[in-house]
């Protein structure tokens, strides 16, 4: 565990130098227009309406909590998808990889810090940009109407543990992928239909069907966790040397 705890922060401090990273720090600036539209919207429709108090507060509420179910999954997966080179590619064009296979670390240690290494930065901007759009969306659309309103036990659950569970699996298959493959575009495709996938899964809720999020996200993470018990087998000495060299 130590030797992997070294790894781990060797690759996040190569993370967290690069500007990249710090880019996606902006990322929920754009998105708060939409959420704050529509949360303006809302309120200003019900207001209208004449609706009381409670059923304000009880649409405001149901807006945060889906804020913060599906803000971290969308900003975890963005960042993730560019960080995701940094943990693999850079090695195996360096040659580092073949100095990590010498090193008494096992292959699923150099597996799970890689995937941790990516995980880990994009957990914490997504998590850190939800409660910075739940606190916009509340000073400008809710505060006036019904005082401030924080996400309920479930949404929190969901935002902080589910979403970074789920994101660690999709990025333990690319990791491993990226580890196997010659092109690393074709991981990285791979990336792009897990996200889609994830993406249109969480997306049930919001085309009429009474479907829990949290339990869509619970689903999620059992699926992922078999992909990658099966993938595990491709995880070989012989296929990362032969995969680095091609490069």
């Amino acid at each position: 565990m130590n030797r992997m705890a070294v790894l781990l922060r060797k690759d996040l401090k190569d993370i967290l130098k690069s500007r990249i990273t710090y880019s996606y720090l902006i990322l929920p600036l754009f998105l708060s227009f939409a959420y704050v539209a529509s949360a303006s919207g809302l309120m200003n429709s019900l207001t209208q309406e004449g609706v009381s108090t409670a059923i304000l507060a009880e649409a405001a509420q149901s807006t945060i909590d889906g804020i913060f179910r599906s803000l971290p999954l969308i900003v975890m997966m963005l960042t993730c998808s560019v960080l995701a080179s940094y943990a693999v590619v850079l090695d195996k064009t360096k040659r580092i990889l073949e100095s990590l296979l010498a090193t008494p670390l096992s292959l699923r240690e150099v597996w799970v810090a890689k995937s941790l290494a990516v995980t880990i930065p994009s957990a914490v901007i997504g998590i850190v940009m939800s409660f910075i759009m739940v606190i916009i969306v509340n000073f400008i659309a809710f505060i006036p109407h019904v005082g401030f309103v924080f996400p309920g036990p479930v949404a929190l659950a969901t935002g902080i543990i589910l979403v970074p569970v789920v994101t660690y699996f999709v990025v333990s298959i690319v990791t491993c992928l990226q580890l196997i493959m010659t092109n690393p575009r074709l991981a990285s495709l791979v990336f792009s239909l897990l996200f889609l996938a994830v993406f249109f899964t969480t997306a049930l809720t919001q085309v009429g069907l009474n479907v829990n999020l949290s339990l869509i996200y619970l689903g999620l993470v059992v699926v992922l966790l078999v992909i990658n018990y099966f993938i595990a087998r491709l995880l070989t000495k012989e296929r990362i040397v032969m995969s680095s060299k091609t490069m």
